[in-house]
């Protein structure tokens, strides 16, 4: 039972990084909208979005991950990266 302890202990220090860096990244993405807002672009980057998927697949595989499970989770940060600079842009 102890090895099971420390290793949900070593789930919860991971999942603490894992937050932290989307806060960071929502920090940078709440900049991005700023200039976007400055130079009239729009929020929404299809073209930037699709190098993102290729970038996220090509990282599914590296790290031995299912590439749904990597889309599904970067569609949801993605999503929450455009209403966090459609926020800011008001």
């Amino acid at each position: 039972m102890d090895e099971l302890v420390n290793l949900r202990k070593i789930i919860d220090v991971l999942d603490d990084e894992i937050i932290s860096l989307i806060a960071e990244r929502q920090e940078v993405v709440v900049r991005v909208g700023k200039v976007k807002a400055l130079k009239k672009i729009a929020v929404l980057d299809s073209k930037r979005e699709e190098l993102l998927k290729q970038q996220h697949a090509e990282l599914a595989k590296k790290y031995n991950l299912s590439a749904e499970f990597v889309t599904r989770l970067f569609e949801i940060i993605l999503e929450e990266s455009r209403k966090t600079q459609h926020v800011n842009l008001q």
